[in-house]
């Protein structure tokens, strides 16, 4: 599961304590990679030691109307923990903050007393208003495992949106292993790092490509978040177990090459005390094998089973040109059309839903695999995404999906998933908007939070037109999809501005004035 800032997330903030430094030797076995020690460089990660436990709930509140309610306060919410063990009364809540992504984002005076691990990936929250709502948990909360949750308000006729769980990782190693065979833990951790994991995340990861103006390779540091050592066999003593696994992508979001790399090693007292503060890195190094554009790294710890995931993008190498200027080699992001993604086995490409690699100003949609059966758009706030794929346009035309293999970094499904899309665009002339929507299944397209057009429903390949007033400035754009049954596939929005003909929206044609628009 790509790992991206501003998740719909749950944030569980986690309390771990120094562990008595044991044990001497190491041992370090490396298939596929390489990379040396425990070394960090560059920015530091968090330093803070943690003296609370907070769940920390991203929260969006609408009216009756459809529009974001911006002045709640503290009094008028209540968080409440659901489930057996719970103790039926309200959460004390410690921090209510609320983030504009069209403003400056949060400040230090909203910080929080813990350190976040993220659990999860949301796009609304790179576009719509939200409150991050926090509060404090006692031993009921720190249980390994789902917990559920339910936020209200008293405020009447407001809707709030959250989800409506947050996992906690396995603190001690389970009884019997999960996995029977070594080729069975294979498997797992290349599913989690070319596609999603099975299991959800509960190690907080950080990844950045190394700069060190190589064309033939790619240097990495990843990093595991010392907040989430308490996760980790590190929580217990100096003997660090983690398998990784490493999957490289393609500009079109085809995943190139998988690698695997295995870390059993007692640290020394220095390196453990180091892991503390900074948290456990590990460089990799690999070569620029069919022009990777984006790398996810995969952690997961061999004492407990707790999984972390991250993803990283590789611009293009550039090299001097003849004329002394420098071109860009490989298949860098932005580079080639975003095709691909639901391939025909040798039939060729045929247009895609977006690609799993972050690009600035397209739209960003949460991937969801839905039961089948589903009659309608479910509501997403209730799922848990399995990644995310971005776009600047949606051109999926009328075609059958049989004999196609999903999307490509993301999940295998041709039926039954959904794609929850948000994006800002700005709009420099105001005036009457033409939009036209097609899907195939069920698709509904909002404009700053107004529903425009409704396509909802299992239904071949339809076509509606709606009209919105657009004044000059920033807008918000939302189109959540499902495909249903296995037959056919199509999406696509296309959108006629006042004095202009109707062609495909496109992100970089609305792209926020003195921004690159990326074309």
């Amino acid at each position: 599961m790509v790992r991206c800032v501003g998740y719909f997330a749950l944030l569980l903030f986690v309390l771990f304590a120094s562990a008595t430094m044991r044990g001497q030797g190491t041992g370090e076995g490396i298939a596929g990679v390489t990379g040396t020690g425990v070394e960090g460089g560059g920015a530091e990660p968090y330093t803070i030691r943690v003296t609370t436990r907070e769940v920390v709930v991203e929260v969006v509140a609408t009216g009756s109307d459809g529009r974001p309610i911006t002045d709640l306060t503290a009094s008028e919410l209540q968080v409440f923990e659901v489930g057996e063990h719970s103790h039926k009364q309200p959460e004390k809540i410690s921090v209510v903050h609320f983030v504009d992504p069209a403003q400056v984002q949060m400040g230090d005076d909203a910080a929080s007393a813990g350190t976040p691990v993220a659990l999860g990936k949301s796009c609304e929250t790179e576009t719509s208003p939200y409150y991050m709502l926090a509060y404090r948990v006692g031993e009921e909360g720190w249980t390994s495992g789902y917990h559920e949750i339910q936020v209200t308000t008293s405020r009447e006729h407001i809707k709030l949106s959250f989800r409506h769980s947050y996992y906690v990782g396995a603190t001690t190693a389970p009884a019997k292993p999960k996995y029977e065979t070594a080729a069975e833990a294979t498997a797992a951790l290349q599913q989690a790092a070319c596609y999603h994991a099975e299991d959800p995340s509960s190690l907080n990861l950080a990844g950045r490509l190394i700069e060190t103006g190589s064309t033939d390779g790619a240097d990495f540091s990843i990093v595991v978040q010392p907040d989430s050592l308490a996760f980790t066999s590190l929580t217990n003593g100096p003997r660090a177990q983690f398998d990784y696994g490493i999957c490289t992508f393609n500009a079109a979001g085809t995943p190139l090459r998988y690698m695997q790399a295995l870390v059993d090693r007692v640290l020394s007292p220095e390196e453990y005390a180091k892991s503390q503060a900074r948290g456990f890195a590990k460089p990799f190094t690999f070569p620029r094998i069919g022009n990777p554009a984006f790398a996810r790294f995969v952690v997961r710890d061999r004492e407990l089973g707790n999984l972390g995931s991250v993803g990283v993008v590789i611009p293009p190498v550039r090299k001097e040109s003849k004329r002394g200027g420098s071109q860009a080699t490989g298949g860098g992001v932005g580079t080639g059309s975003a095709v691909g993604l639901m391939d025909r086995g040798g039939g060729g490409p045929v247009s895609s839903f977006g690609l799993p690699i972050p690009k600035p100003g397209a739209l960003c949609g949460d991937v969801y695999e839905l039961a089948p059966g589903i009659p309608q758009l479910p509501d997403f706030w209730q799922l848990e995404p399995v990644g995310a794929v971005y776009t600047n346009s949606l051109n999926v035309p009328p075609q059958p999906i049989m004999g196609t293999i999903g999307i490509p970094g993301v999940t295998t499904r041709t039926a039954w998933f959904g794609i929850d899309y948000h994006g800002a665009f700005w709009v420099t002339k105001a005036g009457e908007y033409e939009f036209n929507l097609l899907s195939d299944d069920g698709a509904d397209l909002y404009i700053d939070d107004q529903k425009v057009l409704d396509d909802d429903g299992v239904h071949a390949a339809a076509q509606r037109d709606g009209r919105v007033t657009l004044s000059v400035g920033r807008h918000t754009i939302h189109i959540p999809y499902f495909q249903g049954p296995p037959y056919a596939v199509a999406l696509g929005l296309q959108v006629k501005a006042p004095g202009g003909k109707l062609k495909a929206f496109d992100m970089r044609d609305f792209a926020k004035p003195g921004a690159e628009s990326g074309k």
